[in-house]
């Protein structure tokens, strides 16, 4: 990258500046599955060929309205253009039958974008004494998305989409204010006219039709000075919210087959048993997000002893396909949160944090579930000489469910280990550390949001002892 300001005249300064990138990521892979037990049986030479590029290239003249030592500010004129161009070319062979090779479909792609973003911007920075600083920006943008294929098949999408972007803020000694808007612009497999089939399993079907979803976001934040006290003792409160509100939000469509079902919508594409369609809509219904946090910490016993208390507040409310159609779904999680680190003595430092959250889910106001959170974590480190480590960290998380259909589960985890550091530099550490000494890290979990259900089975081979080998290069 390139970057040139001209600083020589003090009212006006010129800004060019140019990145570029480039990959080539030619590739070649083998995937053998030929164990006589494998339902799918195969011998697979892949071979790809690609090369990416990035281009970014922006201008700005910034005009000094004033510059004292009680205020300042400037108003700026900027242009940018940021350009990306992505060649990808794959040719897969399944030569498990060595007389009648076949191309496997599903991992061969022939295809080129580009995606090309255009803005023009206005933006005003100032700071005035007693009052804070202040930075507005505004900027009208130009987008399109291109995308052409080969293989599989002949495909060519080309769409253009044109937004606004916003950025106000505000910042004093103790509070924070900050109003951002801008637009989410879907991918190119989103908006294609076609069904995507890389992985015929997870079909991907377009619609032409998609639009940007614009998502608006305030954030305040306040923070007073840190109190001291009569012992020595140091704290103070912290509060923050933000708010997120997305207009026309992307709301996803999942659609499983249990039988060969031909979509007319997509020329009439044949989706096999077990395939699950993936499909996009947008929803007049807008996607809320309120995030709300207190916090007290305080230092003490001669900065020994550090201890932090969090309250917080998460809600999200937001579009949901369900039955065939558009629902509204809830979420909402209510948490506190305290973390405590000690350091009695040079030679000994411990950790503890705890944390319990309830979290409520529900559709069209019919409740799905309610789970409890609870987490806690115990830590610490001794030397047991000055070059002789002692570590050990054990950390238990549950969930349980009071009401709905999921499944209560708990993981315990306990690591421990031991460090020696070596060289007279102390640059070099050799350690041997167990990890799950418990042997209880399997775990097999059923989840239930407004969104989902979700069932994951977790295997895990306990008892692990890991050598380690650190090296620090360190300048004199």
């Amino acid at each position: 990258g390139l970057a040139w300001t001209n600083n020589d005249n003090v009212d006006w300064r010129p800004t060019l500046g140019i990145d570029f990138d480039f990959e080539n990521n030619n590739n070649l892979s083998w995937n053998v599955d030929t164990v006589p037990t494998s339902f799918l049986k195969r011998n697979l030479t892949s071979d790809g060929l690609g090369h990416s590029m990035d281009v970014l290239f922006n201008a700005r003249i910034e005009r000094r309205i004033s510059n004292t030592e009680t205020k300042t500010s400037s108003l700026s004129f900027s242009a940018g253009s940021h350009y990306t161009h992505s060649k990808q070319r794959q040719i897969s062979l399944d030569e498990y039958n060595v007389q009648e090779p076949v191309m496997d479909l599903a991992s061969s792609f022939d295809y080129t974008s580009h995606n090309l973003t255009n803005s023009l911007g206005l933006s005003y920075n100032g700071y005035k004494k007693g009052f804070g600083s202040f930075n507005a920006r505004v900027s009208a943008n130009h987008t399109k998305l291109i995308k052409k294929e080969l293989l599989p098949g002949e495909f060519t999408s080309d769409k253009p989409f044109i937004y606004p972007v916003v950025d106000l803020g505000w910042t004093g000694k103790t509070a924070m204010v900050r109003l951002t808007s801008y637009a989410e612009i879907p991918s190119i497999e989103q908006i294609s006219n076609r069904v995507s089939d890389a992985n015929p399993l997870s079909l991907v079907a377009g619609n032409p039709n998609l639009k940007q979803a614009y998502k608006m976001e305030l954030a305040l934040q306040y923070k007073p000075r840190t109190q001291k006290y009569k012992n020595g003792a140091a704290g103070g409160f912290s509060a923050n919210l933000n708010v997120n509100c997305t207009l026309n939000p992307i709301v996803q469509s999942v659609r499983y087959f249990s039988e060969t079902t031909v979509l007319d919508a997509w020329d009439g594409y044949v989706a096999q048993p077990g395939a699950m369609l993936h499909s996009y809509d947008n929803s007049k219904m807008p996607r809320w997000m309120v995030n709300a946090s207190l916090g007290y910490s305080i230092i003490a016993l001669k900065n020994k002893l550090n201890v932090s208390i969090s309250l917080n507040d998460i809600y999200n409310h937001g579009p949901l396909f369900y039955g065939g159609e558009i629902v509204p779904i809830d979420d909402n999680s209510t948490g506190l949160t305290a973390v405590m680190t000690f350091k009695p003595s040079k030679s000994l430092s411990l950790m503890n944090s705890a944390s319990a959250a309830y979290i409520v889910s529900s559709r069209e106001g019919e409740l799905l579930s309610g789970r409890m959170r609870f987490g806690e974590r115990l830590g610490g480190t001794w030397f047991i000489t000055k070059r002789i480590k002692l570590g050990a960290d054990y950390s238990f998380t549950g969930y349980n469910y009071t009401a709905g259909l999921g499944r209560d589960h708990y993981l315990h985890i306990l690591n421990s280990g031991l460090d020696f550091i070596l060289l007279k530099d102390r640059a070099l550490t050799v350690g041997l550390w167990g990890y799950d000494l418990l042997n209880s890290g399997s775990l097999y979990t059923t989840e239930i949001n407004s969104a989902m259900m979700s069932q994951t089975w977790t295997p895990t081979y306990g008892r692990n002892l890991m050598f380690k080998i650190i090296y620090t290069f360190r300048k004199k």
